[in-house]
């Protein structure tokens, strides 16, 4: 276990590394958080595609693949739709030139409209990656061995240090570097899982076998899964109702940090194409998981043994001292969301919130060395509160 803690130590300090290397590029508050309007579309579309994903995605997403085969697939497949239809609708959001999606909100509803998302933006997204954070800890403490409270301090940690140092820019930076780790070991642990079970001709056949073609058929019948999942109408309403969180105005701040239209475009298409790719490879592992180790894995010591199914297969065929950077790459999944919305929600803070206030009281505007100051501040305390 010694090389895997060697491997997570040197990827906590590249991470933290490119934070303060890239800190000199914020000059002003629009850099901090939107890196200035001039992302790359490649980089831009890395971090999109990465904010998207956490590692929930490999524990109670991949519970679901074990569980009940390809059809939760529908909800990735609402993903890469909703990244091609912001193949049209991104441009137009990078257009607005606004700093943050609630200057998007106030140009087309109003202040009053502005403040409440604000306010509430503000409210619910620190709980949600607090909840994404404590799923990643009880993952990582599952193989580790280490309690959960010293894993989350130490997440929240890294993610907050370099969030706050290095604002848009650290947050792209890293995202992007955290993508190439993740597709990397996800797409090695699909390979391995197709090797092992004798390619896709026989992973396919085992979707007729007793036992598995009932739970695998793509569309259940009612009463058969807990709530009445994956029948035909769980399957529509999932699948626009995902749809619709991707063309809402409160998405445009995923493209605020490109160059321009053209960039915003190449972001979508190339997220919408991770998207695809990611869905491959991510969910065939766990159905190996269940074709091959189905007795090992419902004789496991957890309260929900499907959730484990993603990290059994993978300890067990990956090569030894890999499991460092898978557990790296499952880091990656979830501190790439939790950068992102620390750095959104800091921009609503600084952009939306503490100008309208001050507006309020008739004080007068703050500079922009205090601006960044805040900035750096709100991220503080705000990864502090998760």
């Amino acid at each position: 276990m010694t090389i895997e803690y060697v491997t997570i130590i040197i990827y906590f300090a590249f991470l933290i590394g490119i934070g303060i290397w890239v800190s000199k590029m914020n000059s002003s508050v629009s850099d901090y958080v939107r890196g200035g309007g001039k992302g790359t579309w490649w980089i831009v579309g890395t971090s999109i595609f990465m904010s998207g994903i956490s590692a929930f995605t490999f524990t109670g997403n991949a519970s679901a693949a074990y569980s009940a085969g390809p059809t939760f697939l529908v909800i990735y497949a609402a993903n890469v739709v909703g990244f091609l239809l912001c193949v049209v609708i991104g441009p137009w959001f990078r257009q607005t030139r606004a700093d943050t999606w609630a200057d998007v909100l106030r140009e087309r509803y109003g202040v009053p409209v502005e403040q409440f998302s604000s306010i509430v933006g503000v409210i619910l997204s620190p709980l949600a990656g607090g909840v994404q954070l404590y799923a990643l800890s009880v993952f990582a403490s599952s193989i580790l061995g280490v309690s959960v409270v010293p894993i989350i301090i130490v997440l929240g940690g890294i993610a907050i240090t370099y969030s706050t140092t290095g604002g848009k820019w650290g947050v792209m930076a890293t995202d992007f570097v955290q993508g190439l780790l993740m597709m990397a070991m996800t797409v090695l642990v699909c390979y391995l899982s197709l090797r092992a079970v004798g390619g896709f001709e026989a992973f396919f056949s085992y979707f007729t076998q007793p036992g598995i073609a009932e739970d695998f058929k793509f569309v259940k019948e009612s009463g058969e899964f807990w709530q009445d999942k994956y029948t035909l109408k769980w399957i529509l309403v999932i699948f626009f109702v995902q749809i619709a969180g991707y063309i809402n105005l409160s998405s445009a701040g995923r493209f605020l940090a490109v160059k321009d239209g053209a960039a915003a475009r190449k972001a979508s298409l190339l997220a919408a194409v991770l998207m695809f790719f990611g869905t491959i490879v991510w969910f065939i592992p766990p159905m190996v998981a269940r074709f091959l180790f189905e007795a090992e894995i419902n004789a496991l010591d957890v309260k929900e043994p499907a959730t484990a199914s993603y990290s059994y297969i993978a300890q067990n065929l990956l090569p030894n001292g890999l499991m460092g950077l898978m557990l790296a790459a499952m880091f990656a999944a979830t501190m790439s969301s939790l950068d992102t919305s620390l750095n959104g929600v800091t921009g609503v803070i600084v952009k939306n919130i503490i100008p309208w206030t001050r507006r309020l009281l008739k004080l007068p505007s703050m500079s922009e060395k205090t601006g960044l100051r805040l900035c750096q501040l709100s991220t503080l305390l705000l990864g502090g509160g998760l």
